[in-house]
Parts: C-alpha cells; structure tokens; sequence
C-alpha cells in the first residue's frame, strides 16, 4: 500500500495546490458520473448539455468523442494501463484531467492536467489534495473528487457492473477481441487490463453511499439496465429536472 503522504517536492506542490484551489467550487450543484460500461452508448448526450450539469468522463471517456459533440467538464484515470494506452490524449487534452501520479510525467506538462496521489487504503478521502482512495474502480476516486470539488448530488449513468466471466480479481491479462463490456469495442482490444474486482468496488460504493448521506447528499443510479443495486435508481430526465435537491450557494 503507498502511503497516505507523498513526496512535496515543488512539482506535486503545484498540484496539491491547484486541487486545493477546486474545494468546494461547484458547491451545491448536480455532477453525473459518466462511466464506461456499455449502457453509456444509450445516453441522451443532449439532455446533458441542454441542462448545463457538471460531468466526469473516466479512463478513455475521448473514444466516444468523434460520435459526439458531447465533451466532459472533468476526466478521471488512475489505472496504469489505460494512463499508458491513453498517455497521447492526456497529454494535450484542454479537459482538465486527474490522473494519477504514477502516469508518465510527459501528460504534466499540460497544464489541464492534475496530479493526484491514489492508494489502495480502503476509506473515503476526505482530502483529496492529501490522498484519494482507488477502490479498486476509477468511478469511486470520481466520486471523492466530486465530493472535494462540492457536489453533494450526484448521478451515475453507464455503470453497468457487469464484467461477465473473468478468471480473478485484480489479474493482469491480455483481452483478446472486440470488448463487448465497455461502450467502445476498441476500449480494451487486444492489449494488457486489469481484471475488475466485483466484491471490492461494491464495497467502496457502501463507503461513498455512507459518505455522500453522511453529508445530506445522494448517490443515484440513473444507469439502463446494469447489475448495480446499492444506490437508488432513477431515471436521468428525474435527476436533473429534481433542483430541489440543490443547495443554494
């Protein structure tokens, strides 16, 4: 496990500094959690844009980009494959990304990019600039970044959860032809992931659930379909037309 502190050399001071400055910037408003499964393929982009609410792209969120005009407000990627496989976009993307720091430090020198320090502690961060919990699935480090940047209201779509067989946990292997698991068949064709860990990643959407109530906040699922039961299902266009939820800034 890396520790909960890193090296504050001036780099990573930068960065700490500029994920501190993000506290509590949407404060009181909606996000939605774009996530990877195939399900996000049925998402009404539009919708999104007409209703002006804040988005998290994850990992390779830009393989739906030339299907779309649709562009995330933020970008989330902490595995170390997908930084690898997706290190060009990162590196001159104008999204503001969070990337973890063990990405190569060429993605740092664009200056929409932001370091963060994820580890495998099993917690919900409450400081983000410090340390984030993995969790063992990207969509749990969006949701701390969430709760940093102020979002107590938040949305998932695409979370499918549903990996089909897989031969372990956390297994590092070639996935060999069209992915039919992600909403792009070219997400994880024919090159190195990690196998998911069903068990772990629920467990830390109990961790974030609790954290989010905690707070007088909510996680809902406005995902079609999928196989994840532990937050509140909701339809998208009842999300964002509940303002009430909302707290005025």
């Amino acid at each position: 496990m890396r520790s909960l502190t890193w090296d504050l050399n001036p780099s990573n001071i930068r960065h700490v500094r500029k994920l501190g400055e993000l506290k509590q910037k949407h404060s009181g408003e909606q996000a939605v959690i774009l996530c990877n499964g195939p399900s996000l393929n049925a998402v009404d982009f539009s919708q999104l844009a007409d209703a002006g609410v804040t988005t998290f792209g994850l990992n390779k969120i830009n393989l739906l980009f030339d299907r779309t005009t649709f562009r995330p407000d933020y970008i989330v990627a902490v595995n170390r494959h997908v930084l690898d496989q997706n290190l060009d976009f990162y590196s001159e993307t104008e999204i503001i990304c969070f990337l973890d720091r063990i990405c190569d430090t060429s993605a740092f020198r664009n200056p929409n990019a932001i370091r963060i320090n994820a580890n495998s502690y099993k917690g919900f961060s409450f400081d983000c600039p410090r340390y984030i919990c993995q969790g063992n699935t990207v969509t749990f480090v969006a949701m701390q970044l969430a709760f940093h940047l102020g979002f107590r209201d938040i949305a998932l779509v695409g979370c499918d959860h549903n990996f089909g067989t897989v031969s372990g946990r956390n297994k590092k292997e070639i996935k060999t032809g069209e992915d039919v698991h992600h909403f792009s068949k070219d997400y994880f064709r024919d090159i190195v992931w990690d196998t998911p860990d069903i068990v772990e990643s629920e467990c830390s959407y109990l961790r974030a659930r609790a954290a989010f109530e905690e707070n007088d906040g909510r996680i809902v699922n406005c995902t079609s379909g999928g196989k994840l039961e532990i937050f509140e299902r909701m339809s998208l266009e009842n999300f964002l037309s509940d303002r009430k939820r909302q707290v005025p800034r």
